[in-house]
């Protein structure tokens, strides 16, 4: 009997803790998935909109990072100029939104790397994931902390890399369909 009930409690105790894990789980992903929701939407706004137009400027086809990528983007972002620094206010998956990216929150990390890959993948980069990660990160100092959460995330986004380019891909034939 006495061992009957010790076994009960401890399946209690075991259900509540997994149940507390759960709900902590769904919390975070709950978060992640409202940044998922509200991702980019400013860029609808006709202001920044406007500003986004001069990167439609940009020839297609240049290598990501080459120097003549770097010109165009440096004489597109002058154009937006206002139109981008309005983003970057709005939009803390952006290092420009704090003082210091060594600023930057878990969540706004983890977003910037999606924002990353989602931006490898629709504007036809068709370098290396990880090189092209390693450009990004050049570009700014980030903690020692904050560069092993982008690189965790960025291996995991590697490996599942030609799933997404395939999704993304049927994706855009449906849309060009539709």
């Amino acid at each position: 009997m006495e061992m009957r009930k010790s076994l009960q409690k401890a399946l209690f105790k075991i259900g509540k803790h997994v149940s507390c894990v759960q709900s902590q789980i769904n919390h975070i992903v709950s978060e992640f998935l409202m940044r998922a929701y509200r991702h980019d939407r400013s860029k609808y706004d006709p202001f920044e909109l406007s500003g986004y137009q001069a990167f439609e400027n940009i020839p297609e086809g240049l290598e990501y990072g080459s120097e003549e990528y770097e010109k165009a983007i440096a004489k597109a972002k002058a154009e937006a100029r206002p139109s981008i620094q309005q983003h970057y206010k709005r939009n803390d998956h952006h290092p420009e939104h704090y003082e210091s990216e060594k600023d930057m929150g878990l969540f706004a990390l983890m977003e910037m790397v999606a924002d990353w890959s989602g931006a490898h993948l629709s504007y036809g980069n068709e370098g290396p994931w990880m090189a092209s990660v390693d450009y990004n990160v050049s570009k700014y100092n980030f903690t020692e902390g904050q560069l092993w959460v982008i690189y965790e995330l960025a291996r995991f986004l590697d490996l599942q890399e030609p799933e997404h380019r395939k999704s993304f891909e049927e994706h855009q034939k449906r849309l060009s369909n539709a």
